[in-house]
């Protein structure tokens, strides 16, 4: 691909739609070798194939898989001579997607002008073309290049509204300014070279806006440099330059944003873990500022430092002092929630009993009723425990820990010797939500009967039968998918989907749509989403098909393969994999854990190293790849604790030093108490989660699967 000119070299190439990691499947047997071939890239011997499935694809199909095919293979000439061939046969169902690929090539090739006409005609003739905004991308970077400044100018910008992609958004945004900037327009060019300036800190371009932003009569302020000084992403540079913005004490506007800098300089400190240093600077903030957000960051430090009786100070102080403010309600609660955890119960429920009374509205009166009942059960005060339950069962009728107060309530029951009654809610709990985590732990525990059983399978709905709308778009989905281009067949089948919301029938049609196309996300999400009424129901013949769409064996060769080499439950693997990605490969989460079991960077390392294999943190999107590490990690964990999936489960989302340390604090001889007491909400509603799934799997396939169950 040749360079066209200094600004493409800063363009991002994930405007490249399809990547090396396009996604494709074959329905049929008879398409398995092309399915094979498209994974990997192996282009060259598509065409050879091709000729022996004249059978299953029709000549159109053929040319465009072709089209496509070399395209890939970036020979971009013979890409174009077969998609010309389509170009006017309007009958032709992917005639839009042979409009985007002919733009793509032309684009490739540097024929710019033919590159916009396509790309225009695309959007004339299909404006609700699937693609839009990728194809916007291009769009905007062809007129770039061929100085349509008064066309690329509000196209940037409309893309850098509507990108998610951090990267991607800002270079829109520099392109924007400099379109802007070509038409004259200084005004507003200024304003956007400021912008892409403050979000942009020490990265390519920046100093260049900064330039252009001044040339064009823009000023640079001390709020403007504040601004920039604070999405510095090195927290000690950052803080370097805050220190020396707090000596400009001469400039415009200075005692105005100095709170600012005194805030985020202290907050800096706590970043880099000189919490000596940090709590000096918020207790000097809230002495001169009467700052309550001053007094929570002070009481989350001493927390973090173990010293639970200065948090606790803190907390009281800020709830008492700033009622009004959004942080008291909390505070009281985390208050109190720190003496639950010091086991001083009768204090916690002193704050958790003012919480109700100062705050009876909050978001925290809910969990401040159930903390109350808690602490007197762990007291082992049974009597209590049962009257503070019974209470919040009648107080709180839709709660969303209904569930979770009525199965300790039956706990308690039981403790007291009300056998009959505590039977009683374990059975409400069943018809309510018979696979729910406190449905089947109570089935774990105390030997209920087996709630249904797997049902046989049931054929897919007959087409006819079905009035699906956008009925054009699900016809695409399945010549992509005689095509194997899986991708672009997920795309339509989802707009489809948006099309026929009220439609249960089509949908759950769709679901298993998805599923052939190894969209396992769409799959279970649909169903779960808008046919949520079926898992809280008991498993039967008639709804079985819905359970295994919602609960399905994503990627099954590689779990039971991995499963197999780890010798690990493959159904804890995958409900591991349902809880940490939701089956998306592709997936980062905000704590860079990677793809579908959330491998992340540094824990990924230690298992290569153990497998004897060469660190690559683009396998990690690989499913084979990372649920060969998933399990790993799960046979690991299983191994330090003595193979015991409850303890295992925990340390895979908070990691073993702290499962070792609530093995120190809590009880673990009672699997669910033990659970309940884990202090991180996050991981304990993540333990109850997989718990679930993996209870559910068992039930399902556990018939079909008998050796692993």
């Amino acid at each position: 691909m040749k360079k066209r000119c200094f600004v493409h070299w800063f363009l991002c190439s994930t405007f490249f739609f399809l990547g090396p990691n396009f996604q494709v499947f074959s329905s049929t047997n008879q398409l398995s070798s092309i399915r094979q071939r498209i994974i990997k890239n192996d282009y060259y011997e598509i065409f050879e194939i091709l000729d022996s499935l004249k059978k299953d694809l029709k000549e159109e199909e053929k040319i465009f898989l072709e089209g496509f095919s070399f395209f890939k293979l970036h020979k971009w000439n013979q890409s174009i001579s077969r998609l010309l061939l389509l170009k006017d046969k309007k009958e032709f169902l992917l005639r839009d997607y042979v409009l985007y690929l002919l733009g793509q090539n032309y684009f490739q090739k540097d024929v710019l002008k033919l590159s916009i006409f396509y790309f225009e005609k695309l959007f004339k003739e299909y404006p609700t073309f699937l693609l839009k905004k990728e194809t916007q991308e291009y769009l905007a970077e062809a007129y770039f290049l061929s100085f349509k400044y008064e066309k690329s100018a509000p196209l940037y910008y409309k893309i850098y509204e509507t990108k998610k992609n951090f990267q991607d958004r800002v270079l829109a945004l520099f392109y924007s300014a400099y379109s802007y900037e070509k038409l004259g327009r200084t005004k507003i060019a200024s304003s956007l070279y400021k912008q892409f300036w403050i979000k942009t800190p020490g990265r390519r371009l920046n100093s260049f806006a900064k330039d252009h932003i001044l040339s064009l009569g823009g000023r640079l302020n001390i709020e403007d440099w504040y601004q920039y000084y604070i999405h510095i992403g090195d927290i000690s540079k950052r803080l370097e330059k805050l220190l020396l913005l707090l000596e400009k004490t001469s400039l415009k506007g200075f005692q105005k944003i100095k709170p600012k800098i005194l805030f985020q300089i202290a907050q800096c400190h706590q970043a880099l873990g000189e919490y000596e240093k940090s709590k000096e600077l918020f207790s000097s903030y809230y002495k001169e500022y009467g700052s309550p957000l001053a007094l929570y960051r002070l009481a989350r430090i001493h927390s973090k430092l173990e010293e639970k009786e200065e948090a606790t100070r803190y907390y009281w102080l800020l709830a008492t002092k700033f009622k009004k403010s959004s942080l008291a309600a909390k505070a009281l609660y985390l208050a109190a929630f720190l003496q639950f955890e010091e086991k001083n119960f009768e204090k916690s429920r002193y704050y958790l009993g003012l919480q109700l009374k100062w705050f009876p509205y909050s978001s925290f009166k809910e969990s401040t009723a159930w903390y109350i009942g808690w602490s007197y059960y762990l007291e082992k005060d049974f009597e209590k425990s049962a009257h503070v339950f019974e209470s919040f069962l009648k107080q709180y009728r839709k709660s969303e820990l209904k569930e979770q107060v009525t199965y300790w309530l039956a706990q308690s029951y039981f403790k007291n010797g009300k056998n009959e009654k505590a039977h009683g809610l374990l059975n409400d709990i069943f018809e309510s939500n018979p696979h729910g985590y406190y449905g089947f732990l109570s089935e774990e525990i105390f030997g209920n009967p087996q709630l249904g059983s797997r049902g046989s399978e049931t054929d897919k709905e007959i087409m006819s039968d079905l009035n699906i709308q956008s009925f054009e778009n699900y016809q695409k989905a399945q010549v992509f998918k005689k095509c194997g281009l899986s991708e672009w067949a997920s795309l339509e089948l989802e707009k489809v989907k948006s099309k026929n919301l009220k439609n249960k029938k089509v949908l759950l049609y769709l679901a298993q749509e998805f599923l052939e196309t190894e969209d396992y996300y769409n799959a279970h999400a649909l169903v779960e989403i808008y046919l949520p009424h079926v898992f809280g129901n008991k498993i039967t013949k008639e709804n079985s098909k819905i359970w295994e769409i919602g609960f399905p064996l994503a990627y099954k060769e590689d779990v039971f393969k991995a499963a197999k080499e780890f010798n690990v439950d493959p159904f804890l693997i995958l409900a591991l994999m349902k809880a940490e990605s939701n089956f998306r490969p592709r997936v980062v989460s905000h704590a860079a854990a990677y793809g579908l079991m959330q491998i992340i960077p540094e824990t990924a390392r230690e298992i290569a190293s153990g497998l004897h294999q060469k660190y690559e943190l683009e396998k990690l999107y690989e499913p084979k790849i990372n649920i060969r590490y998933g399990a790993w990690y799960i046979h690991h964990l299983l191994n330090k604790f003595n193979n015991n999936k409850y303890l295992a489960i925990p340390s895979y989302n908070a990691g073993p030093h702290r499962v070792e340390n609530w093995k120190e604090i809590f009880d673990t001889r009672e699997i669910d108490q033990f659970v309940e007491q884990i202090p991180f909400k996050e991981t304990r509603h993540y333990v109850k989660k997989v718990l679930r799934n993996y209870f559910i799997y068992k039930k399902l396939y556990g018939e079909e699967f008998p050796s692993t169950s």
